[in-house]
């Protein structure tokens, strides 16, 4: 693949992350679908194994889509923290380590606390620039389980990003056919 090929496969993908942002900036029920889906979007230059180009599409979508959303910190923490990045981790990963079963479950478990991380990130960013705090207003929770929400929350999105994480590592490889369908070698 040339270097104009590269060039525009990246902007494509940085393009179709920075709609994909502004329209969850804008529609909020679509917030954190629009950011999952943007990362996806990260994942054209990767199909061609170009580690740069998606760090590069990555960094444009996040810089450019700033303004473009109205800098709702809501939308591009989410990205900029995880859903942007996770992408390019698992490209890393696939191509500079090898691919045995003991490494697969440690990078798993390093990249769920990540997410977990990145959730809590989020959550805070909600709160500062909203300033409302949804974990302490469960009112439909009864007082005796409230002590449990967070440690719920914890372990569901634990398991959520298990899902997600091979889901993701099939988007992957259903756009890496995609693409060599579209640009030939």
């Amino acid at each position: 693949m040339n270097n104009a090929h590269r060039i525009a496969l990246s902007a494509v993908s940085a393009a179709f992350a920075i709609i994909l942002l502004t329209l969850g900036a804008y529609i909020e029920i679509l917030d954190i679908s629009c950011v999952m889906l943007a990362g996806i979007a990260i994942m054209l230059p990767l199909s061609k194994k170009d580690i740069l180009g998606g760090f590069l599409a990555y960094l444009a979508a996040g810089l450019l889509a700033l303004p473009v959303t109205g800098f709702r910190f809501a939308v591009i923490v989410p990205y900029a923290v995880f859903f942007g990045l996770y992408p390019i981790v698992n490209a890393i990963i696939e191509k500079y380590l090898p691919n045995k079963k003991i490494l697969n479950i440690i990078f798993i478990v390093l990249k769920d606390i990540w997410f977990l991380l990145s959730m809590y990130v989020y959550y805070r960013v909600l709160v500062a620039f909203t300033g409302y705090d949804f974990a302490a207003d469960f009112a439909f929770v009864p007082e005796q389980f409230r002590q449990y929400i967070v440690p719920a929350l914890i372990f569901f999105g634990a398991v959520f990003f298990v899902l997600y994480d091979y889901v993701m590592k099939k988007m992957q490889r259903v756009i890496e056919i995609l693409v060599s369908r579209v640009i030939k070698k």
